[in-house]
């Protein structure tokens, strides 16, 4: 699996199994002329608003399965009230763009007591074509199966508009040379841009070019740098990578067991397999934890039931 790789399983996507080429009574518009023909930004304001949104609206929850992460994203039941509602209906069809882009996911999910995916998914578009970022981002993961060169399209939009997510997104694409050309010194930029406004993933990214040299100058310090301010925001990959470095004394960082110990235990209680291992050993072992084969076990355990061969 590609280090940076994320996989966003949010109700949303459900847009992929809906007709993106929106016809005229839904009141929408094609995607791919829409992204040819997006207006001028709506306000550098628009993300951090929404982001505080969603935060009340919504909870995030990371899983990890056979080394793919999942963040799902659910709505709050009765987060939001049914005036509320209204109002940001209300406000959707007198042009809004952030507020139709609230309607469009709380259609989608329900919120304000209706459900109606064809409303979502118009809604959300008169967003994106309005300018707002986290509009685009969502038209691209709504499209990028049946279409992946138009949602490649919006995700640049939103990428070179700030937002964050896409920023990342188009890394990983020039990373990869998914739909672009493979370019490495790209996908370093566009996740130094995402990474620099406190995305986890792309700091964990960043980390990787710099450990690496992809796209950068090989740089140790940097590395551990961007792995720290991932770690201590929560991100799993970053977390097992510090223990790796305290544990073996790697990429310039003095050899600690305690600190290898406290890394990996953040990353194996968020289901990391490899961190559970390492948990494992060091109870087994009483290295930088007391010694404890029952608490071993129980960490051994944890990967062998989700099926990973080496914890058997």
């Amino acid at each position: 699996m590609n280090a940076g790789r994320l996989i966003w399983a949010v109700p949303f996507l459900w847009l992929v199994a809906a007709n993106p080429q929106l016809s005229a009574q839904q009141g929408g518009t094609n995607p791919g002329a829409a992204a040819q023909q997006t207006p001028s930004v709506v306000g550098t304001n628009v993300t951090q608003e929404l982001a505080l949104w969603l935060s009340k609206v919504t909870t995030k929850t990371t899983t990890t399965t056979g080394g793919e992460i999942t963040i799902t994203e659910d709505y709050r039941p009765n987060a939001v009230s049914a005036d509320e509602f209204g109002v940001i209906k209300a406000n959707a069809s007198q042009g809004n763009p952030v507020a139709q882009y609230k309607l469009g996911r709380l259609f989608g999910w329900g919120g304000g007591g209706e459900t109606n995916r064809s409303e979502a998914l118009a809604w959300v578009q008169k967003a994106a074509v309005q300018g707002v970022p986290e509009a685009q981002y969502y038209v691209g993961l709504s499209i990028q199966e049946k279409d992946p060169a138009e949602a490649l399209r919006w995700f640049r939009k939103a990428a070179e508009l700030g937002y964050p997510d896409a920023q990342r997104t188009i890394g990983m694409r020039y990373e990869t040379g998914d739909g672009v050309p493979e370019d490495k010194a790209e996908a370093a930029k566009w996740y130094r841009k995402a990474a620099e406004q406190g995305h986890r993933e792309a700091q964990f990214s960043l980390g990787v070019c710099y450990a690496r040299g992809d796209g950068v100058s090989e740089d140790a310090v940097e590395a551990v740098i961007w792995w720290r301010k991932a770690a201590e925001q929560g991100d799993l990959q970053a977390q097992r990578r510090l223990g790796l470095c305290y544990d073996v004394g790697a990429l310039g960082v003095e050899q600690s067991t305690s600190e290898a110990v406290k890394w990996y235990h953040k990353a194996a209680e968020q289901g990391d397999a490899e961190a559970q291992r390492k948990m494992g050993r060091a109870c087994n072992l009483g290295q930088g934890v007391a010694k404890d084969y029952a608490e071993a076990i129980r960490w051994w355990t944890k990967p062998a039931e989700k099926g990973e061969r080496k914890a058997q």
